[in-house]
């Protein structure tokens, strides 16, 4: 990870008197700008089913019945996969007394070796709290947020079936998944 930048912003401050108290009362906002880098290896285990239909479009289109078109075919995928990860973000916040608003948004490109194209995200989560004094404990912050996350990945690859009798190509498949 890249050294994080701190700037702070502005402050607004005003001094409320009661009786013998003195309270700063006001806010503090600052905007933190980084950027990340990075990369990794990884493997898995996927679950696959295929309905024989699906499979063999030729010869299901002429006997639908057959029994390879009704069978339900499983398998496990088990890729081994490497890529590389570059991020860019901030997140603003500001607080006042206890409280504090914050926005971490990020930007990441990925690439990994079993998928053909770069795959992009955008994170957005918004969060607001409170924190709170617990003596000898420290400091404590409870906040309620949400988190906005837009990435698209599309796979396209060639799979092999492999049984103890006998060996079958599936073909090319895709498999498109879109999180919004």
């Amino acid at each position: 990870m890249l050294p994080s930048a701190r700037k702070k912003m502005s402050s607004t401050y005003k001094v409320e008197r009661h009786g013998d108290r003195v309270n700063r009362v006001g806010y503090e906002y600052f905007l933190n700008v980084f950027a990340t880098a990075g990369g990794f290896t990884g493997d898995a285990n996927i679950p696959l089913k295929f309905v024989g239909s699906d499979l063999f479009p030729g010869i299901c289109d002429v006997t639908p019945n057959a029994p390879i078109c009704v069978r339900t075919y499983s398998a496990i995928a088990q890729p081994k996969y490497e890529g590389t990860n570059i991020a860019l973000g901030m997140n603003v916040a500001m607080g006042w007394d206890r409280f504090f608003v914050t926005l971490p948004i990020t930007y990441a490109w990925t690439d990994v070796d079993v998928i053909n194209e770069t795959v992009t995200a955008l994170n957005i989560t918004p969060r607001i709290g409170m924190t709170g004094d617990m003596g000898d404990r420290g400091t404590v912050a409870v906040f309620l947020g949400a988190t906005y996350l837009r990435a698209e990945v599309d796979i396209l690859r060639r799979w092999r079936f492999v049984s103890a009798s006998e060996t079958r190509t599936a073909g090319t498949h895709s498999l498109a998944s879109t999180g919004r």
